[in-house]
């Protein structure tokens, strides 16, 4: 089933492209190959244009448009078929393969003059596919070459009023009816008409009034709620103060601690040295008095001491209880 759908869907393509070539055909835009010479400079132009379009660059490979002059140069016939295939990509849904396609068109449109009048035969679509004001067709992404297309197209059309008005009056209508209908102001050509630039503006007006609204809702609200908020920090402090007590409350300051003089520090010192004396002699006698059974003066503890190991010593002082 599904390959019989793939089949269907193949016949109609070729129908269908079968129907436009042959229309093209009859309105002489596209001649058939006359012989297999023909269809080969075709096919090379083909893959020329293909490359020239179909680059990562902004700006055209100056050997292969210089290479595509010369091919169009050779055979006149061929302008026919590149202004078909220019003209199918300036419809396509890159913006980045349309800037590429213009620029083609610019370069030849300078230097043949049956192209340049193809151009003006089809300037109402040039002029929707590369601009973006009519709105059934706006410019697709990248962003950045729409805008790059919109200007190039605008100082384009600047550009042949002032050199072909005369001849192509059709051009002097165009930017009469962009001027008084789209608001575009050629003086002063940007990626953004007047009317495209006020309704910026406007956008831009009322995000920043919505934002203003937002911050003094938010104001009044933290103003409403700020008591709330200091009563409870009060209550976490006190319950926090009763859970763990400060330092402060549990040593005194040290602005409170007595101070001593010279001398009295030195009487200080003196009893203190006492105290450490006696509580050395009361030691030393409670420990004679508790080990009077295994040691029976200093000396014996020394020698004791110096003649054995450390495990003897433990086990020979060692306390005895019944």
């Amino acid at each position: 089933m599904a390959q019989r759908r793939l089949q269907i869907s193949a016949t109609a393509r070729r129908l269908a492209r079968n129907y436009a070539v042959s229309a093209a055909q009859q309105n002489d835009e596209i001649e058939p190959p006359t012989d297999q010479r023909e269809a080969t400079r075709r096919r090379d132009v083909s893959k020329l244009l293909r490359k020239l379009t179909r680059s990562n660059a902004d700006r055209l490979n100056q050997t292969e448009i210089q290479n595509l002059v010369d091919l169009c140069g050779e055979h006149m016939g061929l302008l026919n078929y590149i202004f078909s295939k220019l003209e199918n990509y300036i419809h396509s849904r890159n913006c980045h393969v349309r800037y590429l396609s213009f620029l083609v068109v610019l370069h030849l449109f300078g230097l043949f003059d049956k192209f340049r009048s193809k151009v003006f035969a089809k300037l109402t679509t040039f002029i929707d596919m590369t601009t973006g004001l009519n709105v059934k067709h706006p410019l697709p992404p990248p962003l950045k070459f729409a805008r790059l297309l919109k200007v190039k197209c605008l100082e384009s059309l600047r550009d042949w009023n002032g050199i072909y008005a005369n001849r192509y009056p059709k051009v002097a209508v165009a930017m009469d009816y962009l001027s008084n209908a789209k608001g575009v102001d050629f003086s002063d050509i940007g990626w953004e008409n007047i009317a495209e630039r006020q309704a910026r503006v406007e956008t831009e007006q009322k995000l920043k009034r919505a934002t203003e609204k937002r911050v003094v809702r938010a104001t009044e609200r933290l103003d409403e709620i700020m008591p709330g908020l200091s009563q409870l920090l009060v209550s976490i402090t006190n319950c926090l103060s009763l859970i763990q007590p400060s330092l402060d409350s549990i040593f005194p300051a040290m602005d409170s601690v007595p101070t001593m003089e010279v001398g009295e520090s030195d009487n200080a010192a003196d009893n203190h040295s006492i105290l450490i004396n006696n509580s050395t002699d009361t030691d030393k006698y409670l420990t004679e008095a508790d080990y009077s059974n295994h040691i029976t003066s200093t000396d014996t503890i020394k020698h004791l001491t110096a003649t054995t190991t450390d495990t003897d010593t433990a086990n020979l002082i060692a306390p005895t209880y019944t």
